[in-house]
């Protein structure tokens, strides 16, 4: 039976395991050896070993490599908000158009689908986290957060038959078409001074450098859509200035 000294601190990394490793010194190798040892319990003040022969002896304090922390993992949400002009009391009651923000919490893209059906992060309709869908028609609109696929957000809204303006410009510009319908939105959005998300590219085309798109831009009703047809008329100069700058 040896006494326990005072624990040194154990290596980097490591921790004790409350268990002993029993050693009797040699005079063959003239070093400690755990032959012909082995520990048989401890105690608060003292550690037990059994040796087979006599000579001096000492206990090591054993040690193993820390248990690293389990990995919390915790499976992104999506926040769906609704937005636009509410008319009904439970504020999913639109006219027109109706735009649904969608958020992850993992700050990742966001698959959705609109007629209920559960979403896929692999095939589906995505969007940038913080961005939002345009919608015309009631929907049931469904959405994961990708990569991981798994907590399903729904909202259910209503809208009613609107109207809109269709315009079609022409610009010159050597970007990718594909990559003119933000900036386009956001330059007709402010001459026009409407919300860009109420602005959709329906289509574009480009002959060299000269570039055409119809674009549509969504309206409560017929009253606001001859409105807005006048004042794009009335507009089409500054138009064409905030297109082509917005393109180049």
């Amino acid at each position: 039976s040896l006494p326990v000294t005072t624990a040194p601190s154990p290596p980097a990394g490591q921790e004790f395991t409350g268990t002993y490793r029993c050693l009797s010194f040699s005079p063959a190798l003239g070093a400690f050896t755990d032959k012909g040892c082995s520990f048989s319990s401890a105690s608060a003040t003292h550690v037990t070993c059994a040796c087979t022969h006599a000579t001096y002896y000492v206990a090591e304090r054993s040690y193993s490599p820390v248990a690293a922390p389990p990995v919390e993992y915790s499976t992104p949400t999506v926040a769906l908000a609704v937005e636009s002009d509410a008319v009904g009391g439970d504020g999913a009651s639109h006219v027109g158009y109706a735009f649904i923000r969608m958020t992850s919490s993992s700050g990742g893209e966001v698959a959705y689908s609109t007629d209920g059906s559960v979403p896929s992060c692999a095939s589906g309709e995505t969007l940038a986290s913080g961005t939002s869908l345009t919608l015309t028609a009631s929907a049931e609109v469904q959405a994961v957060a990708c990569p991981d696929g798994q907590a399903v957000a729904s909202v259910s809204v209503s809208v009613q038959e609107g109207s809109h303006v269709d315009v079609t410009v022409s610009l010159e510009s050597d970007l990718p078409a594909s990559e003119l319908g933000a900036p386009l939105r956001a330059a007709i959005g402010a001459v026009l001074g409407i919300d860009e998300r109420r602005i959709v590219v329906l289509a574009a085309s480009r002959r060299r450098a000269a570039l055409t798109v119809s674009l549509r831009v969504l309206a409560r009703d017929a009253s606001e859509a001859a409105d807005l047809k006048v004042r794009v008329a009335g507009a089409m100069e500054g138009l064409q200035a905030a297109l082509g700058s917005a393109a180049t």
